[in-house]
């Protein structure tokens, strides 16, 4: 039985333009203790897919593994591996909702033209 520690740490951070503050970030800790390696590596997916999305100015996640050298690589290879497919799958949910949008413009857009023709043609008849 195998004893995994992960821990993942972000510290505070402030992002400045021109000498203006525009955001601040907290620290964030957190950690988990397990001994299944499945557990260990969406643990640390979550905090890999994370950093892919931080704001400008925002500092990452450090993730710390204590456990034997096999396991660690294990668990980052697994991690990596499972934070790539999460973004890919919400780049095309991304994708997917962009283009819901703007189909959803463009019946609006259609339907306000129908509107305006008919307003049109009961103001003023067939022409």
């Amino acid at each position: 039985m195998k004893n995994i520690v992960v821990f993942a740490y972000k510290s505070n951070s402030t992002d400045y333009c021109q000498g203006c503050v525009m955001d601040r970030y907290d620290s964030n800790f957190e950690y988990l203790q397990t001994s299944s390696v499945e557990e260990a590596v969406e643990f640390v997916a979550r905090f890999l897919f994370a950093n892919m999305h931080m704001s400008m100015g925002e500092y990452d996640y450090e993730v710390t593994i204590l456990a034997d050298e096999l396991t660690t690589d294990l668990i980052f290879t697994e991690a990596h591996l499972m934070s790539a497919t999460k973004q890919n799958k919400w780049r095309e949910e991304e994708k997917t909702r962009k283009e819901l949008e703007e189909q959803a413009r463009k019946n609006k857009k259609e339907l306000d033209e129908k509107e305006t023709l008919l307003e049109l043609t009961r103001k003023y008849g067939k022409i």
